[in-house]
């Protein structure tokens, strides 16, 4: 199932907004978070990814105003539920990607946006939920303008700078 536009712009609107965004996913959600994460820090330096050392001083941290993005799916982790009360305690905006409109993380989040995860083999599929979390990281690229834009270039730069990636001439086979 696609998800809707509008609630693609509606989650990227509110995080655009936030002064800084929360990024939690646990388990095997973790790659998913980590992948957003990176993609955001791109152009939003002030992202931070939750439970990368300690869990409890990330939830400290969250202030009121700022955003929370939660990914999970069933089974749903007890490190997520604790991330998304200490986000509703701390008054940040939620959005929660998840499998189920039912799922017990996605109660009350401000913006569900919802993938699948079915597949023939046994582990339950990342693919659906990393093309959201790609899509919800260009939209949120896209609210932020020539502001983000100028900090992607700088963030670009910097990297180049730091020869982080080979030059183009090492790159051809």
């Amino acid at each position: 199932a696609a998800v809707p536009p509008a609630a693609l712009a509606g989650a990227a609107r509110t995080l655009h907004r936030a002064p800084r965004i929360h990024v939690a996913g646990f388990r095997s959600c973790r790659a998913v978070a980590t992948l957003l994460h990176y993609q955001l820090r791109l152009f939003r330096p002030e992202t931070v990814l939750v439970g990368d050392a300690a869990l409890d001083m990330d939830l400290g941290a969250m202030a009121a105003g700022e955003a929370l993005v939660l990914i999970g799916f069933a089974p749903y982790s007890r490190a997520g539920l604790a991330t998304l009360a200490a986000a509703r305690d701390a008054r940040l905006a939620t959005v929660v990607l998840t499998d189920s409109a039912a799922a017990p993380i996605a109660a009350d989040a401000d913006h569900l946006l919802l993938f699948p995860i079915a597949t023939p083999a046994f582990f339950p599929s990342l693919t659906a939920a990393i093309a959201l979390a790609q899509a919800l990281s260009a939209a949120i690229f896209i609210a932020g303008g020539d502001a983000a834009l100028a900090r992607l270039r700088a963030s670009e730069a910097r990297l180049e700078a730091l020869s982080q990636y080979l030059p183009d001439t090492e790159n051809r086979s």
